[in-house]
């Protein structure tokens, strides 16, 4: 999954980068309003985000970003790295996996700082690997805010690239030049540095996208991505987002459960919002099984108990045509132990049921 999220990661920044989501989409800030200020402090981010980090090796420096520089580390054949923390040449800081490593830095106008790392090893492999691990912060107007640096340059002020959580919010979702927050729209600015954010709040026709009111799975909805220009929303949490009206794309979702979690991607699918109203977008079960090939044993005759079918690919596809991936059951891969069996039905063509049963892995 993680490996999975760091392609939706990628993609994230392609789609901001990308001519047709460069536009001019909401009123620019006022150049004579009144830009409110909000202090933030550095906290440490937990290891699992909706999208996780960028992820570098571990070789014999950590190119950490200015001015910090780079730190040395070694990489024993068994065992955990260890790495020079206070720059004497001698690597003998051990580093325990999952763990937050936090460099003090100080800037060249004096002002100071930190920024924190976090060693993973590569699973069913030797490779160790490190990624970012440092968040900024505080409250906004009463709400959670924080701001976390996900390609580890040491700034929090990556359009698209780093993450925020905001309000009623369970997941980050990409920073972008808009917030809405308690029914009201701001533009936000933020300090390279992650110190603070500056929102000045603007008026626009609104409505609503709510994805969490016709939605129907055996999860719970912890967030449903939707974007306008570079400008990124939470439609997942309970009563929906209000965003200005005008045409949004649904990006993807995240479900989490007792027995399974996935992830959503949701296919070009477009929402227009117009003034005063609210997109309750349909989605969910029931979700089928498309095979690439379609390929599976013939019934040979109406009693016959067993399907066996071919090694292509499985999609899940839900109501509304996204898509399912990325399952885990109790904690493991889905494809080590699938404790999920989805029920199929074999339809003839004039819509009778064939025969029906539950998938197994086999």
């Amino acid at each position: 999954m993680e490996k999975a999220r760091l392609f939706l990661f990628c993609v994230i920044l392609a789609l901001t980068a990308s001519p047709a989501f460069a536009g001019d989409e909401f009123p620019a800030p006022d150049p004579a309003g009144k830009w409110e200020k909000f202090n933030l402090a550095f906290q440490v981010f937990p290891p699992f985000m909706t999208i996780v980090p960028a992820r570098f090796e571990v070789r014999a420096a950590l190119p950490l970003p200015p001015p910090l520089g780079s730190v040395a580390v070694e990489v024993p054949e068994e065992g955990s790295p260890k790495i020079d923390m206070n720059r004497d040449g001698k690597c003998e800081t051990p580093v325990n996996e999952g763990d937050p490593i936090i460099f003090p830095c100080k800037y060249a106008d004096g002002e100071s700082g930190r920024f924190a790392v976090r060693f993973f090893r590569e699973i069913e492999g030797e490779s160790w690997y490190f990624e970012p691990a440092g968040s900024m912060c505080g409250n906004v107007h009463g709400e959670k805010f924080a701001l976390y640096d996900m390609n580890g340059n040491g700034k929090y002020d990556d359009s698209g690239m780093d993450m925020i959580l905001c309000g009623k919010s369970q997941l980050t979702i990409p920073l972008g030049p808009v917030l809405s927050l308690k029914g009201k729209f701001y533009h936000l600015q933020v300090d390279p540095r992650g110190k603070s954010v500056s929102l000045q709040e603007f008026s626009s026709e609104s409505g609503t996208i709510d994805f969490s009111r016709n939605f129907r799975a055996p999860g719970k909805l912890c967030m449903a991505l939707v974007s306008r220009g570079n400008a990124w929303f939470d439609a997942g949490v309970r009563g929906g987002v209000k965003v200005p009206a005008g045409t949004y794309k649904a990006f993807m979702a995240v479900l989490r459960g007792k027995q399974i979690s996935c992830d959503v991607g949701f296919r070009n699918h477009a929402l227009e919002v117009k003034p005063g109203a609210v997109v309750a977008h349909e989605w969910g079960i029931p979700v089928k099984i498309d095979f690439d090939p379609p390929s599976c044993t013939a019934l040979s005759s109406p009693d016959q108990k067993r399907l066996t079918f071919g090694k292509g690919k499985m999609s899940f596809v839900g109501k509304a045509g996204e898509i399912y991936t990325n399952f885990l059951t109790m904690g493991k891969w889905t494809f080590d132990k699938m404790e999920c069996n989805p029920e199929y039905k074999i339809l003839t063509a004039d819509g009778a049921v064939a025969c029906s049963g539950k998938l197994e892995r086999g």
